[in-house]
């Protein structure tokens, strides 16, 4: 009974440094291609819903490496030196403690292999969070120019003898033509898109652009690394297993 129960715990830490390895390898190779796939036939005036989905995107492939190299790998290195240590004497068999050793060596690849792991993932989510700020603090800028006022031109005042000349119905008629044509139309703001922060804020998302698509190669190689560390601990583990409990 008891060697049933450690024959399992020894399959439960192979099977789990085989799904963090598939994990691992997965987003690497296939999701982080995707996303650069999407990136690259982005404009940099993408829409609010293409934004979104780019930064789920993201979001998902952080959380569940980070999840998977959490939870499965702990689950993983737990089992096999539990196992290592309730076996007997006879089936202490070094490769379990060989196996676990895996785990931390995946998380010191992750952590310090030249920032492609934990501190890309740590600067394309700083990137996200700054563009999301800049977003919100963009609105649709406008300014306001004065409108072209009307000149009115300046009737010199006539003096007594001209509009004696004219008599009373030309003077009246004067006396209206200097009252229209003084009177100025009130000043209009006309709204005037402001250019130069849209290209402003392009260029700031181009750029952001291009940081998040440096970022995800590194990821990229530091998940590999993570896996391929992983993948030797599993096969090692893999192999282990099958030799005990068929030979």
């Amino acid at each position: 009974m008891a060697d049933t129960c450690i024959q399992n715990i020894k399959l439960i830490g192979a099977a789990s440094l085989g799904l963090a390895t598939g994990v691992l390898a997965f987003n690497a190779n296939r999701s982080i291609p995707s996303i650069l796939t999407t990136i690259a036939n982005t404009s940099a005036d993408k829409t609010a819903a293409e934004s979104a989905y780019i930064k789920k995107s993201l979001d998902c492939l952080i959380n569940t490496s980070r999840a998977t190299l959490a939870v499965v790998g702990s689950a993983a290195g737990y089992a096999l030196v539990t196992a290592f240590r309730y076996s007997p004497v006879s089936k202490r068999h070094p490769y379990l403690l060989y196996s676990a050793v895996g785990v931390p060596l995946s998380w010191i690849v992750y952590f310090f292999y030249d920032n492609r792991g934990f501190g890309a993932e740590r600067n394309i989510s700083a990137v996200l969070k700054d563009q999301e700020v800049k977003s919100k603090a963009f609105p649709p800028l406008t300014k306001t120019t004065p409108a072209e006022k009307i000149e009115s031109e300046e009737v010199s005042p006539l003096d007594n003898s001209v509009y004696n000349d004219l008599g009373v119905e030309s003077a009246s008629l004067e006396l209206e033509s200097i009252a229209s044509s003084t009177t100025a139309s009130p000043a209009t703001d006309v709204p005037v898109e402001d250019d130069d922060n849209n290209i402003e804020f392009e260029i700031d998302q181009s750029l952001l652009k291009n940081v998040v698509t440096l970022n995800l190669n590194k990821l990229q190689c530091g998940y590999n690394a993570v896996a391929s560390v992983l993948g030797v601990s599993f096969a090692l583990a893999s192999v282990g297993v099958f030799g005990e409990y068929y030979f």
